[in-house]
């Protein structure tokens, strides 16, 4: 549901998306010495050398953010906290890795090279997993509750705990003001410790 939803907006935003790669990556390629033309009209491609590079359509398909934040959207539980360190860390990284493809394409395409077509093939294969690996990496904790539950991570002291309030309580009292950030965060990412049962 979350990505069917996710991908009718990405059909009307997307666009833009591809645009801002594109003009990136035109300043990147213009300093390894290809004297691209970004053209933006009907349709969105590169002239270079005579020949074109087309990125019409490319956001739906080979520059799509829509499986990473599908998996954003349907995590429980999500926190601000959390939701804005995964969309400010994790959308630059997807965007450095649509670059990187976008780039290889001039070297591969104009100059026969074997390296750039290895660094498109391995794109397409990473294109599939970083999404996950990269919401398995920001929502660890969660993945990690889902297989221990009712256990959480002490952010004190690092061990698994039943009842983790109550050791909180017990085995931390007297905390820091640092810590009292810190235990803030905790909560705040696991907003169900709020609920009186624990």
């Amino acid at each position: 549901m979350f990505s069917l939803l996710l991908f009718v907006i990405w059909i009307y935003i997307g666009e833009y998306y591809l645009i801002s790669l594109a003009y990136v990556s035109k300043t990147l390629v213009g300093v390894m010495g290809y004297d691209a033309v970004l053209v933006i009209n009907e349709e969105i491609y590169f002239l270079c050398r005579g020949a074109t590079i087309g990125l019409t359509g490319a956001e739906l398909v080979n520059y799509n953010m829509v499986p990473f934040l599908a998996l954003i959207a349907a995590t429980p539980h999500l926190s601000r906290w959390r939701l804005g360190q995964s969309l400010l860390i994790g959308i630059p990284v997807i965007f450095v890795f649509h670059s990187i493809n976008l780039i290889a394409h001039f070297p591969y395409y104009y100059d026969d090279s074997g390296f750039a077509e290895g660094v498109i093939n391995a794109a397409g294969i990473v294109a599939i997993g970083l999404p996950f690996v990269l919401w398995l990496f920001f929502y660890r904790t969660y993945i990690s509750q889902v297989f221990r539950p009712e256990q959480y991570h002490c952010p004190f002291c690092n061990e698994w705990k039943k009842g983790i309030v109550e050791h909180i309580q017990s085995a931390h009292d007297g905390i820091s003001m640092a810590e009292e950030k810190k235990l803030k965060r905790f909560i705040g990412m696991h907003p169900e410790l709020k609920n009186p049962k624990y």
